[in-house]
């Protein structure tokens, strides 16, 4: 689904923003030390309508000491079905060099997190990719992160991290 737009066509500012899709891109670094609890990431979070199916993607730059490492995972609005993948490097690579790791989140909860490796000092990214199908309630998808290991260093989410979500599909009330 592109923006394709005849000439002569009349659009709403809804059906514009829907071929448009949303995109939430963070402004400025967002850090966390000594905990494993989940925290939002301010920044990365999309506002979905209620009865309707996005494609979900985006890019996450991160950087983290090998020991915390880093885990993320997705909050969505209340009655919210679909999966998430997240491809970051395997927990425990450094440097910036491993193999890549597929973690699948089959409920948006923070009980299905998926953690990755890093090493400080260079710039890492995961790549989150799903769907998710809105009913009853839109409402945010919320991108969130923890550290592995509970560690003083920092784990943080990098500025120009993107979220995008395109509507694919929109279901009627029933």
């Amino acid at each position: 689904m592109g923006l394709e737009i005849v000439a002569g066509e009349q659009a709403s500012a809804s059906g514009l923003r829907d071929r448009l899709g949303v995109l939430a891109v963070l402004q400025a670094d967002i850090t966390v030390s000594d905990t494993s609890e989940f925290s939002d990431c301010p920044g990365l979070a999309l506002q979905l309508d209620a009865y309707a199916r996005y494609l979900v993607e985006g890019h996450i730059a991160y950087t983290t000491l090998s020991d915390p490492g880093i885990q993320f995972c997705f909050s969505a609005p209340v009655d919210a079905t679909g999966h998430s993948s997240f491809f970051p490097l395997r927990q425990g690579s450094t440097f910036g060099v491993g193999p890549l790791e597929a973690f699948r989140q089959v409920v948006f909860s923070d009980a299905f997190p998926q953690g990755a490796g890093g090493q400080a000092t260079y710039l890492l990214g995961a790549a989150p990719q799903g769907s998710i199908k809105t009913y009853r309630a839109g409402g945010v998808l919320q991108l969130r992160f923890a550290q592995i290991t509970p560690s003083p260093a920092g784990t943080r989410i990098r500025a120009g991290s993107w979220l995008a979500a395109t509507k694919v599909k929109e279901y009627p009330i029933t």
